[in-house]
C-alpha cells in the first residue's frame, strides 16, 4: 500500500497525540484535576468557635462509621480558607488533615483498608496517617491538626 502526505501526518499526530495525553501519569501528581471521592460535610455540620473547627457529629453520618471521612472548606474572619479532610480510621479515633496534595495541591482521597490518604490526582502520592510522604519521608508532610472528641463533637485546632 502506497503511503501519501497526508496519511503520514496524520497516523504521527494521532501518535504524538496519544504519547502526550499519557504523560502526565507519569509525574507525582499530574496536572488533570484531581476530585476526590470523598463526601463533603452537610451544611450546618460544622462551625468555627475559638479558633476550632467544631464538628456536630450526629450531622455528619459519613464519620459515624470506622473508615468514614468528610472534606470541608472554612472561612475564617480574616477572610483565609482552609480545606480540611477528616478522617475516622478507628473505633474513636479522628485525624484531620489539610486536604490539599504537597504537591500540585490535588484534593485526598482516604483508604481506610490501607490507612493512608492518596492523592486523587494520577500520580497517587500516598501518605501515612501522621501525615508523611510514605515514598521519601523526608519529603514535605501533609498539614495535620489536632482532634479531638467531646461528646457528639470533634474539636479540630486550626488556629
Amino acid at each position: 500500500m502506497k503511503h501519501n502526505r497526508r496519511t503520514f501526518i496524520k497516523k504521527t499526530g494521532i501518535a504524538i497525540v496519544g504519547v502526550g495525553a499519557g504523560l502526565p501519569c507519569f509525574s507525582g501528581c499530574s496536572t488533570i484535576a484531581g476530585r476526590s471521592a470523598v463526601p463533603v460535610a452537610p451544611t450546618g455540620s460544622f462551625k468555627l468557635v475559638n479558633g476550632a473547627i467544631s464538628i456536630d457529629l450526629p450531622m455528619t453520618p459519613s464519620l459515624r462509621e470506622t473508615g468514614g471521612a468528610v472534606k470541608m472548606s472554612v472561612l475564617f474572619d480574616n477572610g483565609e480558607k482552609a480545606k480540611l479532610i477528616v478522617v475516622r480510621s478507628d473505633t474513636d479515633v479522628y485525624k484531620a488533615f489539610e486536604d490539599r496534595c504537597t504537591h500540585k495541591g490535588r484534593e485526598m482521597n482516604f483508604i481506610h483498608e490501607e490507612d493512608i490518604l492518596r492523592c486523587s490526582s494520577f500520580g497517587r502520592r500516598e501518605f501515612d496517617l501522621s501525615g508523611t510522604f510514605i515514598e521519601r519521608p523526608d519529603d514535605e508532610s501533609l498539614k495535620v491538626f489536632s482532634v479531638t472528641k467531646e461528646g457528639d463533637s470533634l474539636l479540630v485546632a486550626v488556629v
